[in-house]
């Protein structure tokens, strides 16, 4: 599967992020982390395919960045 090519506006919030987050679930069933790095995000998540990571700037504008 080719990566979806990324807009301006998504390139600037991951480039700029203060906090990563990991959120699965939906409903009274999802769960929420945060973390300082990507880095971290990676490892608080379930490699399940199922845990989607998002970016999230000074401004709270968040992007998705990948499921895992």
């Amino acid at each position: 599967m080719k990566p979806t090519p990324r807009t301006e506006h998504e390139l600037n919030v991951i480039a700029n992020a203060v906090a990563w987050t990991c959120v699965r679930g939906r409903g009274a069933s999802r769960t929420v982390t945060r973390h300082a790095t990507h880095n971290d995000a990676l490892l608080g998540a379930v490699r399940d395919g199922r845990t989607m990571i998002y970016a999230i700037d000074a401004y709270d504008l968040c992007v998705h960045v990948e499921n895992i």
